[in-house]
């Protein structure tokens, strides 16, 4: 394509994989993030520095990359397809802990209804060989820490959050083409209320439970 700048290049991309990052304004230090219940303050409510400068502009951002449609995606590829059903094909001993879909907490939940708003729905949790489990990942990383003896002692510069598909089969899971970023909470200290940062995936993840139509190739 005879694309004349990368912006119109992005925004090709954007168009075509229906993905648009999300925008949500955060803590100078990022303390926090102004989601859900801390929408509409105006001040950090741990350290007390304001959210907007003299612009009445956003001191900090954090940018959010939705899950719902790289999820949505994988279910066009019949290969990823196959490799989603390992959670529902995989044979395992109850009395055997072999992978983390052996584990209590989701034995718990696959045996229980689920619930949306106190609500109790019909289905249970992983009743539909097309749900999906996902593990949260989020670690400070520091760009400035150098090696060796030169080593610094400087604090975490900012925190990556990445999500984990826990349907695929333990051996992949991890790869870096199978883990999504959710987006990089920015330093320079490590983010005191972790869930302010979460909510968006958390208001996906609602979604989720309610059920998402999806183009499904096979």
């Amino acid at each position: 394509m005879n694309l004349h700048s990368e912006y119109v290049a992005d925004r090709i991309l954007e168009c075509a994989s229906e993905l648009r990052p999300e925008i949500y304004d955060c803590c100078i230090g990022s303390c926090m993030c102004f989601t859900g219940e801390f929408e509409n303050d105006t001040t950090c409510p741990i350290c007390e520095e304001p959210r907007f400068d003299q612009r009445k502009k956003a001191r900090n951002r954090f940018r959010y990359i939705p899950i719902i449609p790289r999820l949505q995606a994988m279910f066009k590829d019949p290969k990823l397809i196959e490799l989603l059903l390992h959670r529902v094909r995989r044979e395992s001993d109850p009395n055997l802990i072999e992978d983390v879909l052996d584990g209590g907490v989701i034995r718990r939940l696959l045996d229980s209804h689920v619930e949306i708003d106190g609500e109790k729905q019909h289905y249970k949790y992983g009743e539909f060989e097309t749900d999906i489990f996902l593990a949260l990942t989020c670690d400070g990383v520091s760009v400035h820490k150098g090696v060796g003896a030169r080593r610094s002692k400087t604090q975490y510069s900012c925190f990556p959050m990445e999500i984990i598909i826990l349907n695929l089969p333990p051996t992949i899971r991890t790869q870096d083409r199978y883990v999504f970023s959710l987006g990089v909470i920015p330093g320079p200290r490590e983010p005191k209320h972790l869930n302010s940062f979460c909510w968006p995936l958390y208001q996906e993840c609602l979604c989720g439970l309610e059920g998402i139509p999806t183009y499904h190739t096979i």
